[in-house]
């Protein structure tokens, strides 16, 4: 026969509390921290880099408060003005209740500066060279809407879905 050993569990001592099970780590957590921010830690996504294809600054900066853009068609305006120093070219890219404006500046017999967009926080940055070529297409061929027109119209376009769609759907 085969020796086997028993254990005996012993009773609490009278007048002893009963012991209580172990709790979960995260139940101590969300009793100490509170239940919205176990949650935020749990769903917490690992944060990927993407920059900005329409303007060299941080999607913040450009998209905040801007999400309810809507790009199916937006319109195109163009603007300028002369001043003092030189004339502003602006194109205007509207999109439902919001707008995205481009403009430079060309002083006087010089060469038009760079391209910048305004930004959510009133601040300019500007935008890369494909952004930049596309303005010149949209601004060169504005009063007849060839197909350098249609190509910039549509450059800018997919950059702004791009990063409206990563920023506010991210």
């Amino acid at each position: 026969m085969e020796a086997t050993s028993v254990r005996r569990v012993s009773s609490p001592a009278r007048g002893a509390a009963p012991r209580q099970p172990t709790e979960h780590p995260l139940l101590t957590l969300q009793r100490t921290a509170g239940n919205r921010a176990v949650a935020q830690l749990i769903q917490r996504r690992e944060k990927t880099i993407f920059s900005a294809s329409v303007a060299l600054a941080p999607l913040e900066n450009i998209y905040s408060g801007k999400c309810d853009a809507d790009l199916t068609a937006p319109a195109v305006r163009k603007t300028w003005s002369r001043e003092v120093l030189g004339k502003e070219t602006a194109v205007v890219f509207e999109c439902g209740p919001e707008s995205f404006r481009f403009s430079n500046f060309r002083a006087w017999f010089a060469e038009r500066g760079p391209w910048r967009l305004e930004l959510a926080d009133e601040g300019s940055a500007w935008v890369p060279r494909a952004i930049e070529r596309a303005l010149d297409e949209i601004s060169d061929d504005d009063g007849d809407a060839g197909p350098a027109f249609w190509t910039g119209y549509h450059t800018i376009k997919s950059a702004l879905k791009t990063d409206l769609d990563h920023f506010c759907r991210g």
